[in-house]
């Protein structure tokens, strides 16, 4: 049996722009990519610790920089499963 390969989706967008003071390196990542992107591919452009995004992120998310996530979505890939 082969379990399929699976992706959790789950976007992040800009809120309130933050001044350019601000301690608002993913706010900065995301306005530079058209004001959203996946969680996934912005915590590899933040470059930091999972935990150091995570702590950034909910930084961000209490100041207005970026939204409330919604809940992530799984997709599977159709085309790449891998054996169980």
């Amino acid at each position: 049996m082969k379990a399929p390969q699976t992706d959790l989706i789950a976007p992040l967008r800009l809120g309130v722009s933050p001044a350019v003071n601000d301690q608002a390196s993913l706010a900065t990542i995301l306005a530079r990519n058209n004001g959203e992107m996946n969680a996934k591919d912005l915590w590899q452009r933040f470059g930091g610790e999972i935990d150091a995004f995570y702590a950034q992120l909910k930084t961000e998310v209490a100041h207005g920089w970026i939204l409330e996530p919604t809940v992530a979505e799984v997709h599977e890939n159709q085309s790449n499963t891998v054996s169980a």
